[in-house]
């Protein structure tokens, strides 16, 4: 949908705004992008949640009406205020996802306050607590 999404930014955003905001389609270099944005749109999916979370970035959650664990992940960090979630029916509406799109570009103050309560997630250490667990399992199974 990258060609459709670029128009609708083209007709719903002010010039200003739309210089900020890139469309793209697929890319295998998520994290250069992401680590440059301001806000990102996503459809929900907990790796790039946990991603996105470990950079305190402002996201959008637009999850897929037919995949319940984009839907879980996104009311769930909603609930917590940490992300702004929106259905594809209210994305649809009236430019919506465009106008707020465009209203947290304007707004850091906002951006900020969602990101930092998206990081407090983040689990940047999950590899090591993962890896003294499983040491912790190995030597109790040696004393045994």
């Amino acid at each position: 949908h990258e060609q459709a999404m670029t128009v609708a930014y083209d007709q719903l955003l002010a010039p200003t705004q739309r210089s900020r905001v890139r469309v793209l389609g697929f890319t295998s270099e998520l994290y250069v992008y992401s680590g440059a944005a301001d806000i990102i749109l996503i459809r929900g999916g907990a790796t790039n949640l946990a991603e996105f979370a470990a950079q305190s970035k402002a996201c959008i959650v637009v999850p897929s009406p037919q995949l319940i664990w984009n839907i879980k992940n996104a009311e769930k960090l909603a609930h917590q205020q940490a992300v702004i979630e929106l259905s594809e029916a209210d994305a649809d509406q009236d430019g919506r996802l465009g106008k707020l799109v465009a209203d947290l570009l304007d707004d850091p103050k906002r951006r900020d306050a969602l990101g930092k309560r998206l990081n407090s997630f983040a689990r940047t250490d999950a590899a090591e607590r993962l890896a003294r667990i499983l040491l912790d399992q190995i030597a109790r199974k040696d004393r045994r």
